[in-house]
């Protein structure tokens, strides 16, 4: 399991959550920014996104992310019920969330 975040206190969160919570999971974390990191990291068959809701960047993300899934892989973002994307996301509404599922 792979986690990027660019934020100090939520990393340190982040491993304190992951690393009390299970046993035996190989975790990795990465201080940084996520662009910087997809530039140079491998494909994954699952990426999980947790971005800020209000921000302008949604679609160079999506994108990006999509560029790193490997066959049959697949991107779960979580946005504001706000947004809006092509007919080809699997969309779930939870009061003002969604999660936004795409498939490779």
């Amino acid at each position: 399991v792979v986690f990027v975040e660019k934020n100090t206190k939520s990393l340190n969160l982040i491993k304190e959550n992951s690393l009390n919570k299970s046993k035996g999971v190989n975790y990795f974390f990465h201080k940084n920014d996520v662009f910087n990191f997809l530039s140079s990291c491998s494909n994954f068959d699952l990426i999980l996104a947790d971005p800020p809701y209000e921000n302008d960047y949604l679609e160079i993300l999506i994108e990006s992310c999509l560029n790193k899934l490997n066959k049959k892989g697949k991107l779960v973002l979580e946005t504001s019920v706000k947004h809006s994307f092509d007919n080809n996301v699997r969309q779930i509404k939870f009061g003002d969330s969604k999660i936004n599922i795409w498939k490779n």
